[in-house]
């Protein structure tokens, strides 16, 4: 009876198969439950996460893959036709590749999670990121084992896969900065320029990063108003981030007046070190008398800050700020104000002889005296030296007393039209061409400009502005047409 043949195979070979399909899967059976009990084991006295992934794989490997692969290795005991045996040979195939799916799957669901729970409290806002490069990615891998499941029935795939590399190509091109900010937020999320949190500047824009999304970076800026980057833009930029400052360098600078005594002058870095140094939390380097200023005697101090935090380097430089002001007053040093003096001199020509004839000499002599004219805002403090002190301009400077201005003569003729006032809204582009406007205004205002020119004249004069730019104002525009007139 054993050798009676039932398909080309006796019943003994028959009996074989079905012995070998038995053993086999409940061999896979017994291995699968010993395996998730010893990776059980293991995982709770361990504190890595990969013991805990064996496990799950293990309980993820499934009943129809392990009973397909039995019929298959059992099959391989009889002389089935040829048809048969490919059929049993690409279904065991295909139950493979559904099993490597269901396994990629869930080491790529694995990954997610464990990022998801590690990243919840410091960097929530990646977290979408990451689940949905997750799903792409699920997405991607169960495509390719389609196709090669595809490839394993016989259906012919290069066409297809041709048309989709074309296809990918097209759409790669047409969506380039799309895929070029999809990949930038990955690099994002992995390399971790900046977190969620942190306060960076990013060419000349600062703020803290609020969100990382796929194709865009949103930053709250100091002001308030939520600034937008995409992505690839962003990591391309020179991008500084202030959360992974350790310590904050600190360097200022301030001047005093060119009147002080060289004692002093000399011995203020000392004074200066000592300030410093005083404050908590705070690592004097240096500070040194820098150099010679257009209207003051410069100094420049750097000192270093062990706490990073912006408002204690704030508290700290203020108090700095303040016992500066104190230890200034107490030794009656000033600070210098931004100044301009225009010094006129009236050079005595040299005797020229003009009659040869009569061998006698005659000599045409001019001795004037020197002339000062100087200029000054109106918020700065009036010194001596300051002579006469006309307010140039045609309104009084806000925020400033009569009584500290200290003003001797108010010319309002000899200000500028409010039209031209207007148009120049103190622009650095439009100076040259309003000291030309106002040159012609003066020259319709003769009466004006000889009372100011008898000022000048007799004294010291020193002509006082409103405007917060030293250099850019109607008084250096007056000085400079002033200096013109003397000298004709």
């Amino acid at each position: 009876m054993l050798e009676y043949v039932i398909f080309q195979n006796t019943v003994q070979l028959w009996g074989i198969a079905a012995g070998v399909l038995i053993v086999a899967f409940a061999g896979m059976l017994i291995v699968k439950t010993l395996l998730i009990r010893q990776f059980q084991d293991a995982a709770r006295g361990t504190r890595t996460a990969w013991d805990d992934l064996a496990v799950e794989l293990v309980d993820k490997t499934g009943v129809f893959f392990m009973l397909t692969t039995s019929v298959y290795g059992s099959s391989l005991v009889l002389a089935l036709h040829h048809t048969t045996g490919a059929i049993l040979q690409k279904v065991a195939i295909l139950a493979l590749l559904l099993q490597i799916a269901i396994w990629g799957s869930h080491i790529l669901a694995f990954w997610s999670i464990r990022y998801k729970e590690q990243q919840i409290r410091i960097n929530s806002a990646a977290l979408k990121t990451i689940l949905r490069m997750g799903f792409i990615l699920r997405v991607l891998l169960w495509t390719l084992l389609a196709l090669l499941a595809l490839d394993n029935l016989g259906v012919d795939i290069t066409t297809l896969v041709a048309g989709l590399g074309i296809t990918g190509i097209a759409v790669a091109l047409a969506v380039q900065n799309i895929l070029k900010d999809l990949l930038s937020a990955l690099s994002i999320v992995l390399d971790k320029p900046f977190e969620v949190g942190d306060f960076i500047v990013v060419d000349g824009y600062m703020g803290s990063i609020e969100r990382v999304g796929l194709k865009t970076t949103r930053i709250r800026s100091m002001s308030g108003e939520l600034l937008i980057f995409s992505n690839s833009d962003l990591l391309q930029s020179r991008i500084r981030n202030y959360k992974h400052m350790y310590e904050r360098r600190v360097v200022f600078s301030l001047g005093i007046t060119y009147d002080t005594p060289i004692e002093k002058v000399a011995s203020l870095p000392g004074m200066l070190r000592k300030i410093v140094a005083g404050k908590d939390q705070v690592r004097f380097d240096r500070a040194h008398f820098k150099g010679y200023g257009d209207s003051a005697l410069e100094y420049e101090i750097v000192y270093w800050m062990q706490d990073p935090d912006y408002t204690l380097y704030m508290d700290t430089q203020q108090a700095i700020n303040l016992e500066i002001l104190y230890q200034f007053e107490r030794e009656g040093i000033r600070f210098a104000h931004p100044t301009q003096t225009l010094q006129v001199q009236m050079v005595e020509p040299q005797a020229v002889p003009v009659d040869k004839e009569n061998d006698s000499e005659v000599y045409f002599s001019s001795a004037e005296p020197s002339v000062s004219i100087q200029t000054k805002r109106a918020a700065d403090q009036p010194e001596a030296r300051d002579g006469t002190r006309i307010l140039v301009d045609g309104y009084w400077p806000p925020g400033v007393k009569k009584e500290d201005a200290a003003i001797d003569t108010w010319l309002k003729d000899i200000a500028p039209s409010s039209k031209l006032r207007r148009w120049f809204g103190h622009e650095p582009e439009r100076w040259v061409e309003f000291q030309r406007r106002y040159a012609d205004e003066l020259d319709r205002k003769p009466d004006a400009v000889e009372q100011v020119l008898e000022l000048v004249n007799a004294g010291p004069v020193t002509l006082v502005f409103g405007a917060h730019n030293a250099k850019i104002n109607t008084a250096a525009a007056l000085g400079k047409y002033l200096r013109q007139r003397l000298k004709k």
